[in-house]
């Protein structure tokens, strides 16, 4: 004859309880009941469970995670039951648990085995739920923060009103915006920089490289950087012609011509004058999207901004800093 095993000594069993608190049953283990239950009130983060449900008339039931004192429990809430079950985070104890389920028999402890058929009943509840029909954060913190349902359109009627208004008045102020000349053909210009991968490796690198030939004053090393891309240009486009392979697209006949002939009429433009007719363009370009060389020099670029009445954000640009010292510099001229 076997001697009388205590339920709690066995390899840390856990033993359910259940208890009824505003109508729902809650089922948890006894060693956890002083987190669970505060003088025989249920604690309050497990409590906005259930008013969830109550708040949202859900019948769908849901798994949460909640933390008290330090300690994660599992919480699985079954409104069509009225029942809400607490286990340990992802059920790791109790699964390990079930694993060896065949100690029970070996006890012979009909009391034990009662146990484990309610540990077992137990952890199907938790476990069984669909996550597919679990609340999503943006119901959740609506609820919790008792904001209107974002996924309700009924609720959000006034703003979607004033939102099209808006909107309306937006594109009227848009549409009345004239671009400049010089705004049309440089937006052009990106529209193909855009849409050929050709003009965009090889012009884009000359641009890259450009700042680099500041010394150049006699505009020579200009002239020759960019008559060699403009001749790499139109070679890798015939020959994707030529190809008719997969990849980037070919330059149509337009296009070809003309960077021929831009091609033909810089080789025979002195380099000083062609270098400084390259630099003026790139700084008109530039000056679309950088207010300034400094911040001192943006003066005239914010003024304009302000005048127009449209709103901006500025950027410090910061890629040539390649090491702390520079770092450290260009923080100080942030601040």
């Amino acid at each position: 004859m076997t001697n009388p095993v205590s339920l709690s000594g066995v390899i840390g069993f856990p033993v359910v309880k259940k208890k009824v608190s505003n109508d729902w049953t809650v089922s948890y283990y006894e060693e956890f009941e002083t987190l669970i239950f505060t003088e025989g009130v249920l604690n309050s983060d497990i409590q906005t469970l259930v008013d969830f449900c109550t708040t949202q008339n859900s019948t769908k039931g849901f798994r949460r995670e909640v933390i008290i004192a330090g300690f994660p429990f599992l919480c699985a809430v079954r409104p069509e039951e009225k029942n809400l079950y607490i286990g340990t985070r992802r059920l790791s104890r109790e699964l390990a648990l079930l694993k060896l389920n065949d100690f029970a028999p070996a006890l012979n402890d009909q009391d034990l085995d009662k146990q484990f058929f309610l540990l077992k009943e137990h952890i199907e509840k938790i476990s069984t739920l669909s996550s597919s029909q679990f609340p999503s954060e943006i119901e959740w913190v609506s609820a919790n923060q008792k904001l209107p349902s974002f996924l309700k359109k009924s609720e959000w009627v006034d703003v979607n009103e004033e939102t099209q208004l808006i909107l309306k008045q937006l594109v009227k102020r848009v549409g009345e915006y004239n671009s400049s000349i010089f705004e049309k053909v440089s937006d052009y210009g990106l529209t193909l920089v855009a849409q050929y991968d050709l003009i965009r490796v090889h012009l884009l690198k000359f641009l890259a490289l450009l700042p680099s030939l500041d010394h150049d004053k006699s505009g020579s090393e200009v002239k020759r950087n960019l008559l060699e891309s403009l001749r790499r240009l139109k070679h890798d486009s015939e020959l994707l012609t030529k190809n008719n392979k997969r990849g980037p697209r070919s330059l149509p006949l337009y296009l070809s011509f003309s960077f021929s002939l831009a091609a033909f009429l810089s080789g025979f433009m002195p380099a000083k004058l062609l270098s400084s007719i390259v630099r003026q363009i790139v700084r008109a370009m530039a000056k679309r999207f950088i207010a300034g060389e400094s911040i001192s020099s943006s003066h005239k670029s914010l003024r304009s901004l302000r005048h127009s009445r449209r709103e901006a954000t500025l950027d410090q640009l910061g890629e040539l800093v390649v090491s702390s010292k520079e770092a450290d510099e260009y923080f100080e001229k942030v601040l």
